[in-house]
Order: C-alpha cells, then structure tokens, then sequence
C-alpha cells in the first residue's frame, strides 16, 4: 500500500510539474519569438542586415520593437549576462515558403547594420579600416568627432573600463546602399588603422 501511495504522488508530482512547465515555456515563447515582416500603426518595418563569420548574410525586414529586443539580447550575451546563446525570429508564411523560424547563433555575427535617415556627409575626412577576425575588411569614413569617439571607446573596452560591447557607425549613403548604422562588437575587431 506504501509503495502505490508514494508512486500516485510521484506521478501527481510529474504531471503538476509538467503542467507548470508546459505553461511556462508557452509564456516564454510568446514574449522570445516575434515574427519578420509584422508592422503595426505605431512600429514602422526597418531592415536588418546580419554579415555571418561564414562570409554569408541575412537580410530581413523586423519591426522596431522587435530589433530592439534582438539588440537587447546582443548587448546582454556580449557582456556575458546572458547564456542564452541563440535569437530566433519567426518568419511568416509568404509566396514562395511556408512559416518558418530563423535561430541566429551569437558566435556567428560578425557584425550587422540597420537602415537608417539623414546622416549627415560633410566632414567625413578620416578613413577607419577595420580588419575583423574573419579576415572581413570594413572601411569607414567618419568626421574627427566619430573618430574620437571611437578611439575613447575602443581604449576604454580594451582596459575594460565600459560594458559598451559594440561600436555603432553612421554610415552616409552613396550610390549602392542607403544611410545606415553599423554595429561592430569590439571581440570581432582583429585591428585597425586610421587614414
């Protein structure tokens, strides 16, 4: 009679356990997968362009809200306050495919970038290479004051004296894409020099 005893509160046990479980992952996805290609009135659809380590990218068109909470989770996993490894989109069913989800790895991202409005052209007299630790050359022509704030951020990230991850270029528009901003994470940067 023990022994039937304690195996019905092992199995009521399990089952709550699993119930509990099952409605927290629910609640979990709902708030961790947001969906490509989804605009509402007030949250305008931007594009997102991922470069990959692997020499490839992914382009995508994501709400506000949605790179917001994608950048939150890159600011947190380059600083280490996060395990969580992966950001996965859901992309809507279109014409040519089904519903599918997208799992970006973190370790992956060699950089990416979003388009951006009005960034201004003039003085932009100086000429940062970056040389990236997969051999990607990434070039940058930026006015003394974005020089320098580079340089003040790059030296306090090297002597880990600010948790600010990444640097973000404004980049002008010229005859092959529009204005956008990149956003370069500091442990991808193998050197650099200024012209």
């Amino acid at each position: 009679m023990n022994k039937k005893i304690r195996t019905f509160f092992l199995v009521l046990l399990i089952v709550t356990l699993g119930s509990f479980t099952s409605v927290f992952a629910a609640n979990n996805t709902a708030s961790k997968y947001k969906a490509f290609n989804t605009t509402t009135e007030n949250n305008a659809t931007i594009t997102l362009t991922l470069f990959m380590k692997d020499s490839t990218i992914n382009q995508c068109n994501i709400t506000k809200d949605v790179f917001n909470d994608f950048l939150n989770w890159y600011k947190l996993r380059a600083n280490a306050k996060t395990l969580v490894g992966t950001y996965t989109f859901n992309l809507p069913a279109d014409e040519f495919s089904p519903a599918r989800k997208i799992t970006i790895f973190f370790n992956n991202i060699e950089s990416f970038e979003i388009v951006s409005n009005n960034i201004p052209t003039t003085d932009r007299t100086n000429t940062l290479t970056l040389l990236m630790e997969n051999s990607t050359i990434r070039e940058y022509s930026l006015t003394q004051d974005e020089l320098t704030s580079f340089n003040d951020w790059y030296n306090l990230r090297a002597n880990k004296k600010t948790s600010q991850a990444y640097f973000m270029f404004n980049v002008p528009a010229d005859d092959f894409s529009p204005d956008r901003k990149d956003y370069v994470l500091f442990d991808n940067i193998k050197k650099f020099q200024v012209q």
